[in-house]
Parts: C-alpha cells; structure tokens; sequence
C-alpha cells in the first residue's frame, strides 16, 4: 500500500446521522445530504456503538420495550406513552422513530453532499 493511500484512509470518519424530521414525519428516504448529524467519530466501531444506544433511546421512547428512558437518553426524556397530550407524544413517537433509523455514515461518503 503506497503512503499516501495509507493516510487518506486514516482520514475517514464517520458520521452518526438521523432522518429529516419534516412537519409530516420522519422521512428516512430523503437523501443522506438531508438527514441530520448527531456525532462524530473516529472509528465505525465507535459510530455503531452511539448508534446502538440512540436506537435503544428510540425503543424505549416508543414504548416498544421496556426501560428507562433517562438512563438510556438522558434527563428530560420519558416513553410516549408517559404523555397524556397526544400532540407531545406524537413528538416523542416522532423523535423515537427518527433516533431508530439512525445510521453511521463515512465521512467521505459522497452521498452526503447531494446534487
């Protein structure tokens, strides 16, 4: 492998990255270039690890398994269900869903610079 290919690969990171949320929902097939960055990461090891916990934040806003949302999101966060107003807890149903389809992008993926 010549160097220089060698430090180019040392280049790439990766990007956590979650769907657009519009005023109609989530689209998770809008285009990378639109989807929303939540972290950083040096390796993809590291992404898929952040993902992993966004995704099991999500599962639990979402009332789709059991857990406690502060610890695994942080404080301020409860299940949907939680919410006697269905207007906010179409938001946290929204939010869920839009944390469950995060994925862990390259950072020189091409996609993410659109058209």
């Amino acid at each position: 492998m010549l160097i220089r290919h060698a430090a180019a690969l040392a280049l790439v990171g990766w990007y956590l990255m979650v769907p657009p949320l519009f005023k109609q929902g989530i689209n998770s097939n809008a285009p990378l270039s639109d989807w929303d960055q939540k972290g950083a990461f040096d390796t993809a090891d590291k992404c898929e690890e952040a993902r992993s916990r966004l995704s099991d934040c999500g599962e639990v806003l979402n009332d789709a398994r059991p857990g406690n949302a502060i610890d695994l999101c942080g404080a301020g966060f409860k299940p949907r269900s939680a919410y006697k107003d269905k207007s906010q807890a179409d938001i946290v149903g929204q939010l869920a869903f839009q944390y469950m389809e995060a994925r862990c992008v390259s950072t020189d993926d091409p996609r993410l610079k659109g058209n």
